[in-house]
């Protein structure tokens, strides 16, 4: 009976050496986040073509997409832009990239703020806090939907635009 030999030479002894060292192929682990950035959607008209808002009734939104590098978020903050005689008959939601809804607080406890342009109603900000948004990847379609939850009432309102803003490392 015969016994199989192994027969090893010192450059593949020396090959497997190495290939033992570098971990067998186990991926360095990622470098934490540490550079600062920011993702901005500018003030965007709902109606681009006639840059004018629409009527809000039972619901109105708009939407964009972006690619956001950030992996830690820091701060993130809405503007809306609407006329509406009756703002506490407002509701707000932001559906994240991953399609997560988020109904934000009543209009009335945001700010008011200066973005919008002369013809775009009262801009309100809202400060939200990055755990309400904590997500592993910020690009993608965002969403902000404006709903009246009296739309047959005689207080009609118009969404004219938007425009968000966060910051975070990479």
């Amino acid at each position: 009976m015969k016994r199989a030999g192994y027969r090893f030479t010192l450059p593949s002894l020396l090959a497997v050496a190495l290939l033992a060292g570098c971990g067998a192929g186990t991926p360095e682990p990622e470098a934490p986040p540490s550079v600062a950035t920011s993702c901005s959607q500018d003030f965007t008209w709902l109606d681009l073509v006639r840059k004018s808002g629409n009527l809000i009734g039972s619901g109105v939104e708009g939407e964009w997409t972006w690619s956001c590098p950030i992996r830690q978020l820091q701060t993130a903050r809405l503007t809306v832009c609407v006329s509406h005689q009756d703002i506490t008959e407002l509701q707000i939601v932001l559906t994240r990239p991953d399609g997560t809804r988020k109904t934000l607080p009543a209009l009335a406890s945001w700010n008011t703020d200066t973005t919008c342009p002369p013809t775009a109603g009262q801009g309100w900000r809202l400060d939200i806090a990055p755990a309400d948004l904590s997500l592993n990847d910020y690009s993608g379609r965002w969403n902000v939907r404006i709903a009246d939850l009296y739309p047959n009432n005689t207080s009609n309102g118009i969404f004219h635009g938007w425009a968000m803003t966060l910051q975070g490392l990479r």
